[in-house]
């Protein structure tokens, strides 16, 4: 019913999950799509969001889908919303699909074509949990400014439950006003986190009474790190990211999180805000997917 295959791994302590049967039918429904093999789910030459560039692009790609169009559009956006709950490495080419849902052109339909292919391509990468005891609910966020529609920033966080598996929880969206500096907009990022972090730990704790682990935040903005671990004084001025950071601070003086700081090559949200090569996509995929436990 839900389209997925799983394999459980009782030696290694590990489960993988596949959602093969989904992607085999969206390729099947749109075989033009699936021609050539992809190694990332969009180019970075892809990434084009005023409408300004979008209308400078050649009449072929620029031009508006007719209604029929549209309809397969919509179609493809919704299968993809689906399976990047398991396949999460396509989490940011199907957010800056869906900016386009209301208009979308030839361009995006060519985007979209291109995720599908590079899905049929890495068909048998599973999403893998597990790992060896004990659970650590761990998290990481990261931001980027002003490059999502009419210049608001893009956020995203993910929560995982061992150092090396796959996410039980990721999200990429942007923010709902135009942040004006990066602090502003990971501040955003951690802030949403963070009520991540503390409802699973709440679920975790119904699970397991004695589960008291201190879990580890992973972010690359160095200054935010500084002020929630209380090395810096607050930014006053504006009132919203004032009431946000003294959240972040006080949540984490409860103990339950420490928040360190990690280069945003590194960090695997840097890639759920952001296009990158083949490789920089494949180093983010075995961490999003879990595949070093393999």
């Amino acid at each position: 019913l839900l389209g997925l295959e799983i394999h459980l791994d009782k030696p290694r302590n590990i489960v993988s999950i596949t959602m093969k049967s989904r992607i085999r039918d969206l390729a099947a429904l749109f075989p033009e799509a699936i021609k050539k093999p992809r190694s990332v789910p969009m180019p970075p030459t892809g990434y084009i969001v005023d409408p300004e560039d979008l209308d400078a692009l050649p009449p072929a790609q620029s031009r508006f889908l007719n209604p029929a169009q549209h309809n397969v559009y919509m179609q493809i956006v919704g299968s993809l919303i689906w399976i990047q709950l398991l396949r999460m490495d396509i989490i940011f080419t199907t957010l800056y699909l869906s900016w386009f849902t209301h208009q979308p052109r030839q361009h995006h339909l060519q985007m979209a074509y291109h995720c599908i292919s590079y899905l049929y391509s890495t068909i048998d990468i599973p999403l893998v949990l597990g790992g060896d005891p004990p659970i650590s609910l761990d998290g990481a966020s990261d931001a980027s400014l002003a490059t999502g529609p009419k210049r608001r920033s893009i956020s995203a966080s993910l929560a995982r439950l061992h150092p090396s598996a796959g996410a039980i929880s990721a999200s990429a969206t942007t923010t709902k006003s135009v942040c004006l500096s990066s602090f502003e907009a990971e501040l955003d990022g951690l802030t949403n986190l963070l009520k991540k972090l503390y409802s699973l730990r709440n679920i975790l704790k119904e699970i397991f009474p004695h589960f008291h682990d201190q879990g580890k935040i992973s972010c690359d903005n160095q200054a935010l790190v500084n002020y929630v671990n209380g090395e810096s004084g607050i930014l006053r001025g504006v009132r919203h990211i004032a009431i946000r950071q003294e959240f972040n601070k006080q949540k984490i003086k409860e103990g339950n999180f420490i928040v360190q700081h990690v280069p945003g090559v590194s960090i695997p949200t840097d890639k759920m805000t952001k296009l990158g090569n083949t490789a920089e996509h494949q180093h983010f995929q075995s961490q999003i997917q879990g595949l070093d436990l393999l």
